[in-house]
């Protein structure tokens, strides 16, 4: 299966997006970017009643223009967190997280 993918950042500071949008043979394309800003991810899990939101793929990427990693995505995901009540993990590449 081929793929391609295109940048999905805004020109925009304020919308700018972390991910892709991906492009795979024999399926539709997308405009939808492939992952969330770090408050999107909060938000989420507040929608969803997470009591705990756990960062993945975090700064282990920055390959522009097809990934680019947003300013200080761990720290907005951390504040994001606690405006809103939820606990907030970010484990390091390759740690694992015990499940309760």
């Amino acid at each position: 299966m081929r793929s391609t993918a295109a940048s999905a950042r805004s020109t925009s500071p304020s919308s700018q997006i972390n991910g892709f949008i991906a492009q795979l043979e024999g399926f539709t394309p997308t405009d939808v970017p492939g992952s969330l800003t770090p408050e999107q991810a909060i938000e989420a899990a507040v929608v969803l009643r997470a009591q705990t939101a756990c960062a993945v793929h975090h700064s282990l990427f920055d390959n522009p223009p097809n990934y680019a990693q947003q300013p200080d995505a761990v720290g907005r995901f951390l504040a994001a967190a606690d405006r809103r009540g939820v606990t907030a993990l970010v484990p390091g590449d390759g740690e694992t997280i015990p499940f309760k």
